[in-house]
């Protein structure tokens, strides 16, 4: 993977991820505050970089990559560690919120006949509350449920990852459906690096600090993703 400085061109999701992972590899690269004030969850760049890949990895060795997968997580790290892993194994990520009412169960599973997949990637407690809640619909038949915050390091053995290019679907983002059948949008690689390049201008523009503004512009990227999967529903 090109670990060039990504100002020199656009770059995907994950050339940008090994690059502040190879420049700041200690730096934090994101947060949870529980209640919007104490901190909790915490991760660096390196530490992402590393999680992401051993998702990639296992989802290659379940022959995920080319497919679409829902991933169904309240707001937490795995989130993020996920998606990133997704697009690392060329796996086309669609959020969504985890469901509380059955309909929101009937939502799911319109949103993954749409996006032609049965991968449900959650965390463990999501699974099983899941199971406990929901597991006599019709509509999780036939779905895989796995909880990625259980996939054992290291990754087993499998071919070398794709290289994403700029043009590839980074995320698949879905409507409310509150009016009628869920409608997917294909958000690229391209999209997020503009939006990584509007935050790293803004900075410079009102004179905040060169140094590290690619990497808060890559974060601002996966809050962005983190935010619409939260309020889908």
């Amino acid at each position: 993977m090109n670990l060039a400085p990504p100002t020199t061109r656009p770059s995907t999701l994950l050339e940008l991820l090994a690059y502040s992972s190879s420049e700041t590899p200690d730096a934090l690269a994101h947060c949870y505050l529980n209640n919007g004030e104490e901190p909790s969850e915490r991760i660096t760049y390196r530490e992402l970089q590393e999680a992401a890949l051993t998702r990639a990895h296992h989802l290659t060795a379940r022959g995920a990559r080319g497919r679409a997968a829902l991933l169904v997580y309240p707001t937490c790290l795995e989130f993020v560690r996920t998606w990133l892993g997704c697009a690392a194994a060329g796996v086309m990520a669609a959020p969504v919120q985890v469901p509380s009412r059955r309909q929101a169960v009937r939502r799911l599973r319109s949103i993954a006949d749409d996006a032609g997949t049965d991968l449900v990637l959650t965390t463990r407690e999501t699974l099983d509350r899941l199971t406990v809640d929901f597991g006599d619909m019709p509509e999780l038949r036939g779905l895989t449920l796995l909880a990625t915050d259980e996939l054992s390091e290291p990754a087993p053995p499998t071919p070398p990852l794709p290289s994403p290019v700029l043009d590839d679907i980074a995320l698949l983002q879905y409507t409310s459906g509150s009016t009628g059948a869920p409608k997917g949008v294909m958000v690229t690689h391209a999209n997020f690096w503009h939006n990584a390049a509007s935050v790293t201008h803004c900075g410079r523009a009102t004179g905040g600090p060169d140094p590290g503004s690619w990497s808060r512009g890559y974060a601002a990227c996966v809050s962005v993703v983190d935010v619409r999967s939260s309020a889908c529903s």
